[in-house]
């Protein structure tokens, strides 16, 4: 059981910290990355050393432990990505209204570009 609850527990810290990082950098990755890959070493050294009548194998290799991993996951990070979602569209920063601009003027397509090109073109010869 012992090993469900720090299973989890990791798991949700990591997934937690994908939901806050703004800026996905080679840091966060290798960190994540890292974290995720001592657990898992960790844990199998544990198991290899101190067996425990087979209890990581009846339990990774169970049904009921991943449905009960994912239930869990679901549970923790729902109320964030519910936030964030509620932040996100209702009371949105300078930042995410200029995000949502681009993505809206992207959608327009290449006729918009030559537009912007005009606008700043008269704008150089009027700065001259």
């Amino acid at each position: 059981m012992q090993l469900y609850f720090s299973t989890a527990s990791i798991s949700i810290v990591l997934l937690k910290m994908t939901l806050v990082t703004r800026q996905w950098v080679w840091p966060n990755w290798i960190g994540l990355l890292l974290s995720l890959l001592v657990y898992i070493a960790t844990m199998l050294l544990v198991s290899l050393a101190w067996p425990y009548r087979g209890s990581d194998e009846a339990m990774f290799g169970s049904g009921l432990f991943w449905l009960s991993m994912l239930l869990v996951f679901t549970l923790a990070l729902l109320p964030d990505f519910v936030v964030k979602y509620y932040v996100r569209t209702e009371m949105p920063n300078n930042w995410q209204l200029l995000q949502e601009q681009d993505v809206l003027l992207g959608q327009i397509g290449e006729g918009m570009t030559e537009v912007k090109k005009t606008v700043v073109g008269c704008i150089d010869s009027f700065s001259k």
